[in-house]
């Protein structure tokens, strides 16, 4: 065999060669290409899951609240002005004052109180007072079945749950009672008689007990034992 027939045998062969290895790897005209297998997201883009906690946030104290004055019996003929506040989700007005005034404490407000004595509230329904309001003096008209008139030994107790709960707020500097006769003489606790507004240094509204001056009193007690 000349050198030129070795030659052409050999890139036949290389020729012949080189296309049986690229068949495995290239399709034929008439095959279908198979589709890449779905990759799930989650492999795509690897995230890791956490349990998720919720933690609500402790409640804030009311910003309003209503104060509102009573008096306790504490026996031989002994009575105490005690201040009562109430939290509050929207601020009071006088005329909600008087109705929960009117309304009396709860029994939770009683069972607080109730080892200075027992509360009595001498403005209820009985009273049933109304109220208006006009240049700063609260005129608070009482029914004449009360007979508020003539019964000295409750006015100073009934003003001056009057007067302390409604000047707790700027719009009232004084109060006036009336009923059908006419504005009633009021008597302060100098035993003096006010023939015209009752204000609330006529009282003892800044002296009075509260539940935080009783919650005071218990700690001492317990620290001196």
């Amino acid at each position: 065999m000349s050198g030129a027939s070795r030659r052409a045998g050999t890139v036949v062969g290389l020729g012949v060669l080189l296309a049986s290895l690229a068949g495995g790897c290239v399709l034929g005209a008439d095959e279908d290409a198979s589709p890449l297998a779905s990759v799930p997201d989650d492999l795509l883009s690897p995230t890791t899951s956490q349990a998720t906690t919720t933690t609500e946030a402790p409640a804030e104290p009311s910003e309003f609240g209503l104060d509102l004055f009573w008096h306790i019996n504490q026996g031989e003929g002994q009575r105490a002005l005690i201040k009562v506040s109430r939290p509050r989700d929207t601020a009071a007005d006088p005329t909600t004052a008087l109705a929960e005034l009117v309304a009396g404490p709860t029994e939770d407000e009683l069972a607080a109180y109730a080892e200075l004595g027992t509360l009595f509230p001498l403005v209820d329904e009985l009273l049933a007072p109304t109220l208006t309001i006009a240049e700063g003096t609260a005129t608070v008209t009482v029914s004449d079945e009360f007979e508020l008139r003539v019964n000295d030994a409750a006015k100073i107790p009934v003003a001056e749950e009057l007067v302390c709960t409604l000047t707790e707020f700027d719009s009232v500097t004084g109060v006036v009672v009336v009923d059908t006769e006419g504005p009633i003489p009021l008597t302060n606790r100098a035993a003096e008689t006010i023939t015209g507004r009752a204000e609330r240094g006529d009282y003892g509204c800044d002296e009075s007990i509260s539940l935080a001056d009783i919650e005071v009193d218990d700690e001492s007690t317990e620290d001196e034992s």
